[in-house]
């Protein structure tokens, strides 16, 4: 609860929470998130279209579940001009090269965090990732144009959020303003 009181703290007064969590503990997240203040708006999913097969008779793990709550009664809500606009975004999950290249057991995909920071947020907007892990939640929101800051508690994850920002600032040939703490 305590970090979720510091989000709050820190986020715009027209800004967006994304938590990704665990489908068993979402519930308790949001009553945590309303707990702080926040108010929780919707739940959120990536569908993995190519999830692998669950060895023991289980149901495949092919959707993984986000928080979206906001600060206030504003917030930046970018709508698409034609098209649905669905709570659940289909995309493969991080494999291959990609997956070698910067790995981590939980990494999500670029395509569907950037998907979700373009509606909910606008470029130079600051946005922080608490658990930045990997850096593609870092790398999506320097595509949208965000100013990005990542904190992880294991410091290979650190270098590795911030190797991945400044790789992406050098194949877009600019300083992205990233910061992996």
């Amino acid at each position: 609860a305590g970090l979720m009181v510091e989000w709050h703290r820190l986020l715009q007064a027209d800004g967006s929470l994304l938590l990704w969590t665990d489908r068993i503990v979402f519930s308790h997240v949001w009553d945590i998130a309303r707990a702080a203040g926040m108010r929780p708006m919707q739940m959120l999913g990536w569908r993995k279209t190519n999830a692998p097969c669950h060895p023991r008779g289980k149901f495949d793990s092919s959707l993984e579940l986000c928080l979206w709550a906001v600060k206030g009664p504003r917030y930046v809500f970018n709508r698409p001009a034609e098209g649905q606009l669905p709570d659940v975004f289909e995309a493969s999950l991080v494999s291959g090269a990609v997956r070698k290249k910067w790995p981590h057991p939980t990494q999500k995909s670029v395509a569907v965090c950037e998907h979700f920071l373009r509606v909910l947020s606008v470029p130079g907007y600051r946005m922080l990732d608490s658990f930045s892990g990997s850096g593609a939640i870092l790398e999506a929101g320097l595509r949208c144009g965000l100013k990005v800051v990542g904190i992880d508690q294991d410091a290979r994850y650190q270098a590795m959020s911030s190797e991945r920002c400044f790789a992406w600032g050098e194949a877009q040939d600019r300083q992205p303003e990233a910061v992996a703490v």
